[in-house]
């Protein structure tokens, strides 16, 4: 298959992203990380952000959860959305990195940011 930039689907803000997402939702997917962290072993500390999909996390996310070695680690994660705050990221957060402490979300309402402001 061939293997396409999730950025250019965030910025596209089309059907197509949503398509994908709920496609990957429903097949339990676990797309292809170009470059997957493989070590983290040297921080005690993970940020993760992330969008939020049909209310939990994105299946690339998931990939890299079940690709790290996530024991002792403290998550905090953050998140953009379009209305459903953190959903249910946390608790999916918590069943990929059972060993982890995950901390509350800090949710991001994406239609309350001014992008001129916010990006470059």
């Amino acid at each position: 298959s061939t293997l396409f930039p999730y950025t250019t689907l965030f910025r596209s803000r089309s059907n197509t992203m949503l398509n994908i997402a709920q496609e990957e939702r429903n097949n339990n997917a676990r797309p292809e990380i170009q470059n997957p962290l493989t070590d983290i072993s040297q921080y005690d500390i993970v940020l993760l952000g992330y969008p939020i999909w049909y209310s939990h996390i994105p299946n690339i996310i998931i990939t890299q959860l079940e690709k790290l070695n996530l024991n002792g680690k403290t998550i905090y994660p953050f998140n953009t959305h379009g209305g459903s705050g953190v959903g249910s990221s946390i608790s999916d957060i918590k069943s990929y990195a059972p060993g982890a402490t995950v901390k509350d979300g800090y949710p991001i309402n994406g239609n309350q940011i001014n992008s001129k402001d916010h990006y470059p």
